[in-house]
């Protein structure tokens, strides 16, 4: 049993050897492609055209400029559902405490109204008061 262990000790050895030779023989040659690379500057330069590439024709670029875009209808649109939902509550809290009579349902009628009315001005501005693909601005 002893000599069992010892064998596949021996053998565990005898590939860890190996496997360390084979390393160390590699690299070299690693290092000299490394080398070579940074002598011919074939990839830094190639990097640098596909980085601008990515940059301008990108899925992820497109998308940001569409939301760089659409950035302040967001921003207004979530600014008047705040102050319209603070409202609708209190009316709503009034309506059921005091008894008071807001006619909830105007109210909404008011704030859709509001909200299609800045939709439609934005997209006037749009289509005949900028350039293509240029936000207008005030």
């Amino acid at each position: 049993m002893k000599s069992d262990r010892i064998e596949a000790q021996n053998i565990t050895n005898s590939m860890m050897k190996q496997q360390n030779s084979d390393y160390q023989s590699a690299q070299p040659i690693t290092s000299s492609i490394q080398t070579s690379i940074q002598t011919t500057g074939y990839v830094d330069q190639n990097t640098d055209e596909m980085q601008s590439i990515e940059q301008s024709d990108s899925a992820r670029g497109r998308f940001m400029r569409f939301i760089d875009y659409c950035k302040p209808i967001i921003m207004k649109v979530v600014g008047c559902t705040a102050f319209f939902a603070v409202v609708y509550l209190i009316a709503w809290y009034t309506n059921g405490r005091y008894a008071t009579h807001f006619d909830l349902n105007a109210l909404l009628q008011f704030y859709a109204a509001v909200i299609l009315k800045e939709q439609v001005q934005h997209g006037v501005d749009s289509i005949f008061n900028s350039t293509k693909g240029v936000p207008p601005t005030k």
